[in-house]
């Protein structure tokens, strides 16, 4: 077996490139590799993770399932999962978190898209629950604030999710849900 055939000279190549500004050869070289060595762990999810960054929704949701029937998966796969099926299918979303909160049951990111599912399924009180715990986890992911705020404003604490926008946003920091955060503030402040 060649050197450049491991899993492990795969991810270092697939860096290099991105380091070297060659982001998009390196994806091509990533996808290469894993047709001609399919089912490794490891490869699979760098796949996976640039297809989600990329917004290829289908082609990750593919690939983080595909790792959970090769290997142990980890927390981060269910997690990945969980956040990808949000989307369209909330029921399968809690099962994929309640499986990564299983495994790591104080990982911030986990609590957050457990507590997310649960809010989305109507469970406002587990999801907020868990939505304060991954706050006291890590109070820097404005993500976490506004699901939080959302949650306590479908909660009937509309003081409560004011605050908590008002900490969101007062990041410099990108977060996806930037625009509604605003738009939620400026509508709460009204009321």
């Amino acid at each position: 077996q060649l050197l450049s055939d491991t899993p492990r000279a795969m991810i270092r190549l697939y860096r290099g490139l991105v380091r070297a500004g060659q982001a998009d050869q390196a994806l091509v070289e990533l996808q290469a590799w894993h047709e001609r060595n399919p089912d490794q762990p490891a490869v699979m999810r760098l796949l996976a993770e640039q297809y989600q960054r990329r917004g290829e929704t289908a082609r990750a949701l593919e690939l983080y399932t595909r790792i959970t029937e090769v290997s142990q998966a980890g927390a981060g796969v269910y997690n990945n999962i969980a956040y990808i099926l949000l989307e369209f299918d909330v029921e399968r979303a809690v099962e994929a978190a309640t499986r990564a909160y299983e495994l790591t049951p104080t990982d911030a990111a986990v609590l957050d898209t457990l507590g997310w599912a649960l809010v989305q399924v109507g469970e406002l009180g587990r999801g907020l629950d868990y939505l304060r715990e991954a706050l006291s986890r890590n109070k820097r992911v404005p993500s976490i604030r506004y699901h939080l705020a959302v949650a306590l404003e479908e909660y009937g604490s509309p003081a409560e999710a004011e605050r908590e926008l008002e900490q969101a946003l007062a990041t410099q920091a990108y977060f996806p849900e930037r625009d509604d955060a605003e738009a939620r503030l400026e509508r709460l402040r009204s009321r």
